[in-house]
Order: structure tokens, then sequence, then C-alpha cells
């Protein structure tokens, strides 16, 4: 798999639908955007790991997954089905959700604002999955995949930026020290289209744009 390549995933049709489900569920969303800009329209729907798990304990997570999970089941469980049905398709596996206790994959909800023509998210590489309790299962930590599926884009455009360094080369640093580290590294900015997936192993240094 090459990393941060970009694949169809969504009809228009479908997007539609998922917009509708993300805002039927509107009184579940978290407001995320509390920034040092200021407080800024940017919310998830669904627990997300890297910051509730990591921030609150194994114990909040666990505790407010089951009760998101059960939603965002009810409204999207044909999106699910579909996630599901094209990661074993591609990659010959069987895919499973684990709703005790991981949570379903969730969604960023940027509302327009002038504030994101700033690239202000944080630098970072996906590693939310070991702040889970896996319990007896048989896990491999080092072994993953991320993903990005775009609903929605802003008509000015988006995608990531990407750095050409790994976690391996920024190894003893801690989250709060990537940004100094990085900040005035090179990058390529990639450009996504609404309806793609972008997949890659979630250890190259990132950020939304």
């Amino acid at each position: 798999m090459k990393n941060f390549e970009a694949f169809e995933f969504f009809t228009e049709e479908e997007r539609a639908k998922v917009r509708e489900g993300v805002f039927a569920l509107k009184d579940h969303w978290i407001l995320r955007g509390d920034t040092q800009l200021g407080e800024v329209p940017f919310y998830t729907l669904g627990l997300a790991a890297y910051f509730d798990g990591a921030t609150f304990g194994v114990d909040y997570y666990l505790k407010h997954i089951k009760v998101i999970n059960k939603h965002l089941w009810s409204e999207l469980e044909w999106l699910y089905e579909k996630t599901r049905q094209y990661f074993e398709e591609k990659f010959q596996v069987r895919c499973h959700y684990l709703p005790e206790i991981v949570g379903l994959p969730g969604f960023h909800i940027f509302l327009e604002d002038y504030i994101f023509e700033i690239a202000f998210c944080l630098r970072h590489i996906d590693i939310q999955h070991r702040y889970i309790d896996w319990g007896d299962l048989d896990v491999d930590k080092n072994e993953q995949i991320s993903f990005t599926a775009y609903v929605s884009m802003p008509k000015c455009g988006g995608g990531m930026n990407i750095w050409k360094e790994r976690e391996e080369d920024l190894d003893g640093l801690q989250f709060g020290q990537w940004e100094n580290a990085l900040k005035d590294k090179p990058y390529e900015y990639k450009e996504y289209q609404a309806g793609q997936i972008v997949l890659h192993d979630g250890l190259t240094f990132h950020q939304i744009a």
C-alpha cells in the first residue's frame, strides 16, 4: 500500500446520505475547536481515542463509546457495512467492528469559517489505537491502516500536509514536542476530492489542510 494514496469510495448520492445522517446526529457533536486562536467551529461526531482515551482514560472512553456507537450504528449502519466490505475486498482479510471496546469510525466536522484557511491543526501521527484496552485480543499495535474518507470539501479545496519524517525519526519526543520539531521542516501538500478515501499506515507525520 502506497502511503496517502487516494481511491474512489463514495458516489454523490452516498455523500448526500452521509451528510444527512451526520446532521441528524447533531445533538451528539462534540466541540473540539477551543484553540489558541479562540473558539472555532470544529466538531467530532463519535469519540476520538487520540483525545478522549488519551486525556480522560480508558474507563471514560469505554463508558461513552457504548452510547455513541449505538447512535452511529442506528443512523449510519449502511455506511459502516460499506466501509467494512471495502477493506475486506481490498486487503482480502476478515474485518470486524468491536463496539464494546472501540469507537466506531467517527467524523471530523468543520463548519464554514475563515479561520480554516490557516493550517492550525496539529502535525501528528495516528497512534490512537495504543490508547485502547484491547483486553485478551491478539493485536499487533505496530501494524495498522489509517483512512480518511472525504464526504464534503471546501470550495477552495483541501487535503493533507505531509512531512517526510516518520515516527522513528522523532523517537523520544512527546506529543507536544512534535510541533516544534517539524515547524521548519518542508512538507508536501496533497489535495484530495470529495468522494475519495485516502489510505496510509499512520506513522508518517501529517496535518489536516
